[in-house]
């Protein structure tokens, strides 16, 4: 399950509802990093490439991303393992809390292939973020077919594609809490609740009105709409992402008629590149 903690009922929140909030995390002058904390192993084997992980969440978000060395599980998971086997998601937060971070940084989460739980009778999250804090923590161990086999051998080429898809939907999802955005109910959305995790039909992009939420609070370094499609676009092309590559191609195609005929009224302060 997606989670944003506090976060008790998709109620839906409007684009004025957001600007409205008082507190939002977003980059702002030099502190315009994400960091990015691996917990525990990453093996190439049979985990995702962390470096392309941090690759779709620059693009994603349009700021830079930070990942910094892993930490030993024992570090982070100080009330032990739940069963062994989970991370509780406030062990995380604690340790993030903590820990000293550059300047620069305005958002820190951690990542790992453990098993997560927030723990009060909840069975598993597959993440979860708290905006108050600037704090996520995202597990992907459900994501491999190791998890559901008891197994631990080295991923196929398709299988390797599927977890990267889904790792990423997960990243970007929860940190779009730590941007302050509530799960949408108003189109197809990445920000969309969703109980059962990413799965290959999931949405890949923000939508419109969610869109416009974080592109009304990077005013300092004004997100280029048509040039961060195309980023998206060669990215997915890049993964043979196929229906996320066609999507971004006919948003584009939709967005440079409309840049070039302006059949459409601009919403006031927001160019046409920046819907």
């Amino acid at each position: 399950m997606y989670e944003h903690a506090g976060e008790s009922a998709d109620s839906g929140q409007s684009v004025k509802s957001y600007n409205r909030q008082s507190f939002k995390n977003y980059p702002h002058g030099p502190v315009e990093t994400i960091e990015v904390v691996p917990v525990g192993t990453f093996d190439p084997l049979i985990a995702p490439p962390i470096h392309v992980l941090k690759e779709y969440l620059e693009i994603f978000f349009g700021c830079s991303v930070r990942v910094v060395k892993p930490v030993n599980v024992k570090v982070v998971a100080v009330s032990g393992l739940v069963d062994g086997e989970q991370l509780l998601c406030g062990d995380a937060f604690e340790y993030l809390r903590k820990r000293r971070c550059p300047r620069d940084v305005f958002a820190s989460v951690c990542i790992t292939m453990l098993d997560l739980t927030p723990g009060d009778d909840w069975n598993f999250v597959y993440g979860q973020a708290v905006m108050m804090d600037g704090v996520g923590v995202f597990s992907f161990a459900r994501y491999s077919p190791n998890f559901h086999k008891g197994t631990n051998n080295a991923l196929s080429e398709e299988e390797h594609r599927r977890m990267l898809k889904k790792t990423c939907r997960t990243m970007a999802h929860e940190v779009g809490h730590i941007f302050g955005l509530r799960h949408c109910i108003y189109f197809k959305c990445i920000m969309n609740g969703n109980n059962g995790g990413a799965n290959e039909s999931s949405h890949f992009s923000l939508c419109p009105v969610c869109l416009q939420k974080i592109c009304s609070v990077m005013k300092e370094n004004p997100i280029d709409i048509v040039g961060r499609y195309k980023a998206l676009q060669r990215f997915y092309s890049k993964y043979n992402w196929t229906r996320e590559s066609d999507w971004c191609g006919v948003r584009l195609e939709g967005l440079l008629k409309y840049s070039k005929h302006s059949l459409l009224k601009e919403p006031a302060g927001i160019g046409p590149t920046h819907l």
